[in-house]
């Protein structure tokens, strides 16, 4: 009982995590797209070559921050998610097996049972 508790503490811990995960990455969201609205604007705006190619170059290493910022994101809930599956169904597996040895367990009790009555009736 006090390994599912554990289980159980460890599985709120995880979602939590993802909860948090997930705020972050709408939270990054939200600032790429406030972060390119500025380029954007920025761009609109009178500039001169050089500072043109310097904001090109921030915009492109931005984005590949973001795109690798995602996949890791993408990667991170998706290894949670496995784990929540995997433990899911091995709690079902678990729970199985329990019932099944208790459904044995009783079987063995009733032929024990037989076995007696019938070493009384000889």
């Amino acid at each position: 009982m006090n390994k599912f508790r554990k289980e159980k503490r460890k599985e709120k811990k995880q979602i939590a995590s993802i909860e948090a995960l997930l705020k972050e990455l709408a939270e990054l969201r939200a600032e790429n797209k406030s972060l390119m609205d500025n380029i954007q604007a920025l761009k609109e705006a009178t500039i001169n070559t050089n500072e043109r190619s310097i904001i090109e170059s921030i915009d492109k290493k931005l984005s590949d921050y973001t795109i690798i910022a995602g996949k890791q994101m993408e990667n991170i809930i998706e290894k949670l998610e496995k784990y929540h599956r995997e433990k899911v169904e091995s709690d079902s597996l678990h729970r199985h097996l329990l019932r099944e040895l208790e459904t044995k367990n009783l079987e063995i009790e009733r032929l024990s049972n037989e076995l007696d009555a019938v070493k009384k009736t000889i």
